[in-house]
């Protein structure tokens, strides 16, 4: 029978039983986020340890007494057998009383990293590990402690959307590739995979101009975030990024990128002049 239910992927949440606790029945977000840092040491932290991570710069004085006044309405929202001290550690009763979502989101990624390597389809494992990713760990928490636990967490989510963007793309289902490399460069920016999964994506459905919208898009926004002196060299990384470059558009079909038989035709007059008068760019 399970104690109760924490969600720390996205706003964090607790229920105990069928209840859930309030922000009000907190009493303070110091108090909500003791419980979390703890759930994420099961092992549990000494006095001082929790409190270089929730009160930095705090004098010694001050520091004591908010302590304990956190602890208190940690206790008070939860039930007094839920944070326990024991040999000087402090730490959740029994955790496995408790589903954790982040717990959970690792352990299938983890499966679906093994059953990747014995060739089962690890597709239905990665897709359940996005359902429970409902936005990045301990959303509008900005302690230094929630930093790591956050990049580790929404890399992990990435790695999870491109498996099923490629598994999608090697069974055909462009479409769907498409969308979910989308999806890749909504969270991570900078994923060469992504963008690389794109390009290729609008090449295979014979879409060339949007290939090229997405390779200039690209070198804008670099470009803007590049030293002056350096701009020069976006346009030709970029293409080594991607693996393509829209000047094969002009070339011939024996130059063109792979893509479904029939589907891709080399660039004729008119889709380049489309192309220079789009709004590409602009």
């Amino acid at each position: 029978m399970q104690y109760g239910r924490v969600r720390a992927l996205g706003q964090p949440r607790v229920w105990v039983g069928s209840q859930a606790i309030s922000s009000k029945a907190w009493g303070s977000r110091r108090a909500q986020e003791m419980f979390f840092l703890l759930m994420n040491h099961p092992a549990g932290l000494t006095k001082g340890q929790i409190a270089m991570q929730l009160l930095p710069g705090a004098e010694q004085d001050q520091s004591e007494g908010l302590f304990h006044t956190t602890l208190y309405r940690c206790r008070k929202a939860l039930g007094d057998s839920v944070v326990v001290w024991e040999d000087l550690i402090y730490r959740i009763k029994d955790p496995s009383q408790w589903t954790y979502d982040v717990a959970d989101f690792e352990a299938l990624i983890t499966r679906a990293r093994a059953h990747s390597q014995t060739g089962s389809d690890a597709e239905s494992m990665y897709r359940d590990a996005l359902q429970l990713y409902e936005g990045d760990y301990m959303d509008g928490f900005r302690s230094d402690w929630c930093e790591p636990i956050r990049v580790w967490l929404k890399r992990l989510y990435v790695e999870a959307v491109l498996a099923v963007a490629s598994s999608c793309a090697s069974s055909g289902r462009v479409e769907n590739a498409l969308e979910f490399y989308r999806l890749a460069i909504d969270k991570d920016y900078y994923c060469e995979p992504a963008h690389r999964g794109v390009v290729a994506s609008l090449l295979a459905l014979g879409d060339r101009l949007a290939a090229v919208r997405h390779h200039r898009e690209l070198v804008e926004r670099l470009s803007n975030e590049f030293a002056p002196n350096a701009r020069a060299d976006v346009a030709e990384l970029v293409e080594d990024l991607l693996g393509w470059s829209p000047d094969c558009l002009l070339s011939p079909r024996e130059h063109a990128p792979a893509g479904p038989p029939g589907r891709f035709q080399p660039a004729s007059t008119a889709d380049v002049r489309r192309v220079e008068h789009s709004d590409v760019g602009q």
